[in-house]
């Protein structure tokens, strides 16, 4: 069906191409008539542009069309001879139908008159035929030249969306069974000494995780409902350290609107608490604070523990780092500095 939509349009742009030519040729014409009536008969200066009209449509319908959609797409060697053959066809149905009109309505048809005819005509017109051939061709090369750009356009966009669909499904799978295995065994280090605290995080962690499934990590949400998410997390941690982790979120009321992406913070959170506990440290303050700045978003996660000489990378900062490239592009920076005491996850994107 797609197939014929797409001959049917190249007929009818052909029959428009050739109304255009026409309708040039018709007020040719009309000038001709006006200014200099002594060169041409009444009853010629209206059949002439019928005559044409006609011309044309017998020479598209019988030669150029069909012949067209037969070379499309073929070799670029039928191509060349196919047109060469297209150009001759074209021209001698062209010139039959002409010279057959012209003496069917001004003079008596004689075959021998009939085949001078059209030998005369073609010395005289065949440039103008030819070009004819010519202008309805490139009008539809155009045509089909626009149609596979647009087509190649938009499959290249639907396979980057594909990917980048595919990216997320990848990473989400990546991060929930990561956070899920750190939660329970977290929840069953402290299950013996801490029932109702253990039992506590599992609730929490079952909420953390119906949220993750009801979300999806291709598109933003609200940087509120991100900071609750993060909220629920450190909830959850702070049930295991008790008063050996603080933490601390400073996100002014204006960004709760500000978009990104789902679960951006949790695994730099849980970065922190993994690694801040390195090197002995007994009490651990996670902090998060959230500013815009010339339309961009800047968020610092930074923790008073370890030093960044023993920080690794982890499968939390990678993906973080894939999924901000993947929605970003270019055009955001995540660092880990260490300043003041602090080991820092900054991130920077644009406000949206």
């Amino acid at each position: 069906m797609l197939k014929n939509s797409k001959n049917r349009s190249t007929y009818s742009l052909l029959i428009i191409a050739w109304l255009f030519i026409c309708l040039l040729g018709g007020l040719e014409t009309l000038m001709v008539f006006l200014f200099k009536p002594e060169t041409i008969q009444n009853s010629k200066a209206f059949w002439l542009p019928v005559m044409r009209l006609l011309n044309g449509f017998a020479a598209i319908s019988l030669v150029l069309y069909p012949g067209y959609i037969w070379i499309r797409g073929r070799s670029i060697s039928i191509h060349i001879f196919g047109h060469l053959l297209l150009l001759v066809l074209f021209v001698l149905v062209y010139l039959i139908f002409s010279v057959g009109q012209f003496q069917l309505l001004f003079l008596s048809f004689e075959f021998d008159l009939f085949l001078s005819g059209i030998f005369e005509t073609m010395m005289t017109n065949l440039h103008h035929i030819a070009a004819y051939y010519f202008f309805l061709v490139f009008i539809c090369a155009s045509k089909d030249y626009y149609n596979d750009k647009t087509k190649a356009v938009t499959k290249r966009e639907l396979l980057e969306k594909e990917l980048t669909e595919t990216r997320y499904r990848v990473l989400q799978r990546q991060l929930q069974p990561h956070f899920l295995f750190n939660t329970l065994n977290g929840a069953i280090s402290i299950m013996e000494d801490k029932k109702e605290s253990a039992q506590n995080m599992l609730v929490d962690l079952s909420e953390l995780l119906r949220n993750s499934l009801e979300i999806d990590f291709g598109n933003l949400i609200s940087l509120e409902r991100e900071i609750e998410l993060l909220k629920t997390y450190l909830n959850i941690e702070k049930k295991r350290f008790e008063h050996q982790l603080e933490f601390e979120i400073n996100v002014p009321k204006e960004l709760s609107e500000e978009r990104v992406l789902p679960f951006l913070l949790q695994p730099l959170a849980e970065n922190a608490i993994k690694h801040g506990y390195k090197g002995g440290t007994k009490a651990l303050k996670v902090q998060v604070e959230a500013v815009r700045e010339e339309r961009r978003i800047k968020i610092e996660i930074s923790n008073n523990g370890a030093p960044l000489s023993v920080e690794r990378v982890g499968i939390g900062r990678r993906n973080t780092e894939e999924r901000l490239r993947t929605t970003y592009g270019e055009d955001y920076s995540f660092s880990l500095i260490q300043k003041n005491g602090k080991v820092i996850n900054r991130i920077e994107f644009p406000s949206i």
